[in-house]
């Protein structure tokens, strides 16, 4: 993350994504995307935003947690002493495994509804 938003290389990888997947008949739509950022302080609930906006504009099933997905820390590792976000990212992790699970037991008979102008 640089100067409160993703990196410009991030970004680039957002829109090609979302952009290949759109013009490809929506090949992300009914996945699931979990917005993960990790940051030295301030800027983390901006960069988790734009994550999340290609994640939702490719109509994908964004699950939530307990807090923002986000951990603090400025060296390398130092995420790993956020208890909180340590928290936080386990259960995010439990809550896309229950949804992946939902989804995969559902699929056939709840199919995932075309993209509008299809």
């Amino acid at each position: 993350m640089h100067f409160s938003d993703t990196t410009a290389e991030m970004k680039a990888l957002l829109d090609r994504t979302g952009l290949v997947a759109l013009a490809n008949g929506g090949l992300l739509q009914g996945k699931i995307g979990a917005a993960v950022v990790a940051v030295r302080r301030g800027g983390a609930t901006h960069a988790f935003d734009t994550i999340n906006h290609m994640f939702l504009m490719s109509s994908m099933i964004v699950p939530g947690s307990i807090y923002w997905n986000m951990g603090m820390g400025l060296n390398k590792g130092e995420t790993r002493n956020d208890e909180e976000a340590l928290r936080n990212m386990t259960h995010l992790g439990q809550t896309i495994a229950w949804l992946g699970r939902a989804i995969a037991d559902a699929s056939d008979n709840f199919p995932v509804p075309p993209l509008a102008g299809t």
